[in-house]
């Protein structure tokens, strides 16, 4: 078995008896005489033997690049943490000496080492398990144990070329035991029509392979010394050779002579064939041949010749890609007519009025272009595909980078893209390929950390191709359908690579001053200017208050201008009248933030328009939302407002939503917040729909008594307008989603959660005041009919004037809702809000004063009883104002607090979870806390069973339905069970008594 132990040998000298030699200093005027020579000693000598295993183990976290420079701080605080780890688990193994970290490999993070021993120490469970603990000791190092292998690197194959559609085969050691399992890239390999295993699963054959099987392979088996790991890094599959012959082309029938040319990768060489015969095979450095073609007009018209440009390696002739043919055809001139026509190297002859035709692209390009004959007898480009040679070939190679070719990868992009900048700036295929490629390395980065280095390489591919001289590329790009979303998705690769940067400050500026990255830790309240060709000052206020460790990291563009176009969310998706006046921030927190400030100093106030010189006014805060425009992407203003104008243009972002937000402009982003109001609308709207139900059949028990019918008739309204208003409340957080444009919508499902929730609050105000007149005016009656007619007139006539008003007064203006990510009455700039807020805060302020009249009226007529009825009278009291508080939506009272201090968390917490249970307390304190309602439900459910059998699966699958909905907003009230029947004639003492002391 081929293994990567290593034994080396030292040797120690033992001191044997030592002979000196005196010597006098020889004189002229003396003879010398020459000693006698002594006899060599042997001297003994040992050669303990030292083995030398090499070893990995994997840790779980994300890859950091710094780990591969073996002089970054990260590297050296490791490789001590993790020899320090090791060094205890084999402490006291017999023959073990020390451990040494030679590095470290993505996939999450696999550390090399190998550890010196006077002999060989198997890998055991034992052993296993105590370098998991001491890992976890030490730095909270998250190992797998099963990881833990001893680790030969060989090839697996010989390495040589592998081209497009061939086969490979990786062979294993022999001399194992038991199974050989096949990895690749991390993954278990699963015999497959692709992936073929021998019999003792030693050979495993990679079928028709494509530069996609570039990887790291890895055969896996258990030896008497424990788990064994042979792995090879396959980098040798070639890309397909991209050839690029002329296209098919028609040529006058006059003399002259036509150069064929034919490109290829690098990696393959080629030659011209026609009928068989070789032509030319001489290639130049850009790896192109190129062959003469002469057209005589004597003996070529009317004739077509076919040329072929073949791959010079015999193996892969058969190949799909193994050769291209080009067909020329000469015109007879007796076919031609007078329709203009038109002639030139890169499209050849065609005419007027002829469908587009396909061009060829300049040697160092792949691709095509078509072009169409104008009636000026020239060609015009219509479209260009033609991808700069080398950006194709990394365009290719980007589809197959992992985490272990990253950084080389990147930095390779980046010189070939400055290198080349000249070119790539002129060419919209080229461009686009780029970002298609950085699109490809920002999903890659997710899977590690990466350093300043390949930061600074991706920032500065960017910057080429965001730079001025691109900017017509970006106006042909950003106007034509098939890329439009290219900019959006270079945004978005950017936001996305900033994101993966390493746990260390940043502080990064370009040579050209045209882009600026930082990323920093803090505690405390943050304030930086990004400074380029003008500035931008970013404040993130509340940090302090949070007492947590918050990362930012900010990167500023000026050149980004040239790349993102200016529609906004309400603009046509190709015409727009607004410009992009200053810095492009990316600003991205480790933690949710509630608010932040972005102070921009405008670059200029005119910009030239149609040649004349326009004043630039309205300036708007915007962020760029990728939804927007069929995923395209454009500017949306939700979460953001102008605070301040003064020179510079400083903006206010808060994108927050909670179910707070319907008594406060602000509301905190809080996930225990939303959690409570999925939980407690869930619960409510279940729970009113079980009201209504359950309403629908007593209603024939519970309508007989005039008090009783009226109490139920508001009980029922109330359950209804709450749970309408909820709906709509859900219907308008659904729709509520920045960046798109939900304006219209959200208005319409504004109006009718303003109207339903004033409703609610409206009925329960008529709840209140009946209940006070039944209490104070004993013995005057006024008929039910003339009762119901005032109830619903102010029940619902008063919330629909309001609803109306309201939306009647800003309608058109884009003033009626919220612009700040949520979808309820604007603050900002109408404060419609407040038509929602006082008449909800004046109807709770009037349930308390009927609260407390009635309180009073109970305790004048409890005056001088023994202090046993005190204390009951006292305890039915305070349980009256429990149950009567949220009943009478005294509860919603917490919104003047929301009000005064909408940054309050306590107050949000207290309003959300008081309000958003209250359809749950409809239905507990309201309804079945009646005790009529409970003997009518009893009496109803205990006759026979055959009697009531469809209303009973009617309520259980009702109750099986609801169980399915989650939903998000919350519920409101009904009074106390007290006010139902009572004998009109009882006095007002007694029956207050009665009402609150009844027991259930």
């Amino acid at each position: 078995m081929s293994s990567s132990t290593t034994v080396t040998s030292q040797s120690t000298t033992t001191k044997g008896p030592t002979t000196t030699v005196l010597t006098t200093k020889a004189t002229t005027a003396l003879p010398t005489t020459k000693p006698p020579t002594a006899t060599p000693v042997p001297i003994p000598t040992t050669t303990p033997m030292f083995v030398k295993r090499q070893i990995s183990l994997s840790i779980d976290e994300i890859f950091d690049v710094s780990l591969n420079n073996q002089n970054s701080g990260k590297f050296k605080e490791y490789k001590s943490d993790i020899e320090e780890a090791i060094d205890s688990s084999f402490k006291g193994v017999k023959g073990f000496i020390s451990s040494t970290v030679t590095g470290f490999r993505p996939g999450s993070v696999i550390v090399d080492f190998f550890i010196t021993s006077a002999e060989v120490i198997p890998i055991t469970g034992e052993i296993n398990r105590a370098i998991y603990t001491n890992m976890k000791d030490v730095k909270d190092f998250k190992v797998d144990p099963t990881s833990v292998a001893e680790t030969d690197n060989k090839n697996l194959r010989t390495r040589d070329p592998v081209f497009p559609e061939q086969d490979i085969t990786l062979s294993c050691p022999a001399n194992l035991l038991g199974n050989v399992d096949w990895k690749f890239q991390g993954g278990i390999v699963q015999q497959s029509r692709r992936y073929v295993f021998s019999l003792d699963r030693l050979s495993l054959t990679v079928k028709n392979v494509t530069i996609r099987d570039n990887g790291r392979y890895e055969c896996v088996y258990n030896t008497t010394t424990g788990l064994h790991i042979t792995w090879d890094r396959i980098d040798y599959i070639k890309p397909y050779p991209s050839m690029q012959v002329p296209t098919n082309k028609a040529y006058k029938c006059e003399n002259q002579q036509v150069e064929l040319v034919c490109c290829v990768h690098s990696d393959y060489s080629i030659q011209w064939v026609q009928d068989k015969k070789m032509l030319s095979s001489k290639t130049d450095s850009l790896k192109c041949i190129t062959q003469q073609f002469n057209i005589l007009s004597e003996s070529s018209c009317g004739k077509k010749s076919i040329f072929t440009c073949k791959l010079s390696n015999t193996d892969l002739l058969g190949f799909s890609y193994s050769s291209r043919a080009v067909e020329l055809f000469v015109y007879n001139p007796l076919s031609l007519d007078s329709t203009v026509t038109c002639f030139d190297q890169v499209y050849g002859f065609g005419k007027f009025r002829d469908p587009p035709v396909v061009g060829d692209c300049d040697k160092n390009n792949v691709g095509f272009r078509e072009g169409e004959c104008q009636s000026n007898g020239f060609w015009k480009t219509v479209k260009d595909k033609c991808v700069l040679r080398i950006i194709d070939a990394l365009e290719q190679e980007s589809k197959v980078v992992d985490t272990g070719t990253f950084t080389d990868f990147v930095i390779k992009l980046k010189n070939a893209t400055t290198v080349n900048s000249g070119d790539v700036v002129q060419s919209q295929a080229t461009v686009s390929t780029i970002v298609g490629i950085l699109n490809n390395i920002a999903g890659i980065s997710q899977n590690i950390m990466l350093d300043e280095v390949v930061l600074t390489s991706f920032l500065n591919i960017v910057d080429v191709i965001s730079s001025e001289s691109a900017k017509l590329v970006w106006v042909g790009l950003n106007s034509n359908a098939g890329s439009q979303g290219d900019s959006s998705q270079l945004l978005n690769s950017i936001e996305n690579v900033i994101k993966a940067t390493s746990d260390t400050n940043f502080n990064i500026t370009s040579p050209s001053n045209s882009f600026l990255f930082k990323k920093v830790t803090t505690s405390v309240d943050f304030r930086d200017v990004l400074k380029l060709n003008s500035t931008a000052e970013i404040f993130i206020p509340d940090i302090t208050s949070t007492r947590k460790n918050i990362t930012i990291t900010a990167l500023a563009f000026s050149s980004l201008g040239n790349v993102m176009p200016a529609r906004y969310r309400t603009d046509n998706l190709n015409k727009t009248e607004n410009v992009i006046n200053g810095l492009i921030v990316v600003v991205n927190t480790s933690k949710p933030i509630n608010n932040i400030e972005l102070s921009f100093e405008k670059r200029s106030n005119t910009v030239a328009h149609n040649n004349n010189s326009v004043k630039l006014g309205n300036p708007q805060c915007a962020f760029w939302e990728f939804n927007l425009f069929n995923r395209t992407g454009g500017w949306d203003s939700t979460g953001c407002k102008v605070i301040l104008i003064n020179g510079n243009v400083t903006c206010r972002c808060n994108h927050t939503t909670s179910f707070s937000i319907l008594m406060s402009p602000y509301a905190p982003e809080d996930l225990s917040l939303a959690v409570i109001t999925y939980v407690g609308v869930a619960i409510s709207i279940a729970s009113l729909v079980v009201c209504l139900i359950i309403e629908t059949i007593i209603w024939k028990e519970i309508s007989r008594n005039s008090t009783s019918y009226i109490r139920h008739v508001c009980l029922v309204n109330i359950a209804l307008s709450l749970l309408i208003a909820d709906i709509c409340f859900i219907i308008a957080a659904a729709i509520a989603k920045p960046g798109e444009d939900y304006i219209n919508l959200c208005s319409a499902a504004v109006f009718f959660t303003h109207f339903f929730y004033l409703a609610l609050f409206f009925w329960m105000m008529v709840s209140a005041l009946l209940l006070l007149y039944r209490t104070i005016m004993v013995f005057s009656q006024i008929s039910t009919s003339v009762m119901m007619a005032v109830a619903f007139i102010v029940g619902y006539g008063a919330p629909l004037l309001i609803s109306v008003i309201t939306v009647a007064s800003t309608s058109g203006s884009q003033e009626y809702v919220t612009q700040n990510g949520t979808c309820w009455l604007n603050w900002d700039i109408s404060r419609n809000l407040l038509a929602f807020v006082i008449p909800a805060l004046v109807i709770v302020v009037v349930n308390i004063i009927v609260v407390i009249l009635v309180m009073v009226k109970m305790l004048r007529g409890r005056l001088g009883e023994s202090n046993r009825g005190e204390k009951n009278i006292l305890v039915v009291i305070l349980r009256s104002v429990a149950i009567l508080s949220p009943l009478f939506g005294i509860t919603w009272g917490l919104g003047l607090g929301i009000m005064i201090q909408p940054k309050a968390l306590a107050l949000h917490y207290l309003f959300t979870i008081f309000n958003s249970f209250q359809g749950f307390l409809i239905l507990v304190l309201g309804l079945l806390m009646e005790k009529k309602v409970r003997e009518t439900l009893k009496a109803r459910f205990t006759r026979p069973r055959a009697l009531h059998v469809n209303t009973f699966s009617s309520f259980v699958s009702f109750k099986f339905f609801m169980q399915k909905r989650l939903l998000k907003t919350q519920c409101h009230l009904s009074y106390h069970r007290a006010w139902m029947s009572t004998p009109t004639a009882v006095l007002p003492t007694e029956r207050l008594s009665q009402m609150f002391s009844t027991p259930f």
